[in-house]
């Protein structure tokens, strides 16, 4: 609190007092306590003259304090990465300028150029041609990364927890399709930024042959704990996988449904079509 305001406070109190010793000396007793409330509002009033211009200027002090520091911390953020990738190894910047790039894509969607993926990253784009020896590479590293996740992701969807393919083989067709459509509603930006681009073709037919793979594998077990004929297997992997990527493509551009409603119906579709396989072989797959 400045002098100034502990002058007035002063001041105040004096006039408090002065007032106090020039008031009846004995007034009446039904008087007294409207006198002390009188005298109490006119103090508070008093003193919240002084004391308000003091919290208004403290609280606008904390706010112009507390903006420098957001300014301050954003511009440490941005300064930050540029730091810290003088010292980083080969590996670490091909880490860092591979998620920048995964950002950016997401953000923009597959238009992203890779003056975006530059500008996301901080640096110039031979910077980050020099890191993947060209563009072809980050390319390269983009699709990486969506196999990557992609198998682990249906991988787990396929072997997780207790519903297997052994003991609840629709509930493993749910997942599987479900976590399917959920990556590609979440990564749509991504796997379109990979298949138009030319250097890329090769990277979205290799993202659906490792998910065909799995899906085969899964229906290979499947077709050989019930003693069905293994033979079709690979052929309706790769089919089951073909149909259902046609279809989340044309729902993600659509959206006419629902995601479980359109996973129920997938899933009715092929389920329908496992049921009548086993039916013709005299196999009973709820019971196995």
């Amino acid at each position: 609190m400045s002098n100034k305001h502990l002058t007035e406070l002063a001041e105040i109190e004096s006039l408090v007092i002065n007032e106090d010793s020039s008031s009846i000396a004995d007034p009446p007793q039904e008087n007294k306590e409207s006198l002390r409330k009188d005298k109490n509002t006119g103090f508070k009033k008093s003193i919240d003259k002084v004391v308000q211009p003091v919290m208004d200027n403290v609280i606008t002090r904390v706010e112009d304090v507390s903006e420098k520091v957001i300014e301050a911390t954003s511009k440490l953020n941005q300064l930050t990465p540029k730091v810290k990738k003088k010292h980083l190894t080969l590996e670490e910047k091909q880490e860092f300028y591979l998620q920048a790039a995964i950002e950016a894509i997401q953000e923009i969607g597959p238009g992203c150029s890779m003056e975006n993926i530059a500008s996301k990253a901080g640096v110039s784009k031979p910077i980050i041609y020099k890191v993947f020896k060209d563009r072809n590479g980050l390319i390269a590293a983009i699709g990486s990364f969506c196999e990557g996740s992609i198998t682990k992701q249906i991988n787990e969807a396929l072997t997780d927890g207790s519903e297997t393919i052994h003991t609840d083989p629709r509930a493993v067709l749910i997942s599987a399709i479900y976590t399917y459509v959920c990556f590609m509603e979440q990564n749509q930006n991504l796997y379109l930024f990979l298949r138009q681009n030319s250097a890329s073709s090769t990277l979205s037919n290799n993202f659906v042959t490792i998910v065909a793979k799995q899906v085969s594998i899964t229906i290979d077990e499947f077709l050989h704990h019930f003693g069905m004929d293994t033979g079709p297997a690979e052929l309706w992997g790769n089919s089951i996988v073909g149909m259902i990527g046609q279809a989340t493509e044309w729902w993600i551009e659509h959206k006419i449904l629902s995601r479980q409603r359109m996973v129920d119906y997938l899933v009715s579709l092929l389920w329908s079509g496992f049921e009548g396989i086993a039916i013709d072989s005299g196999v009973n797959i709820y019971n196995k």
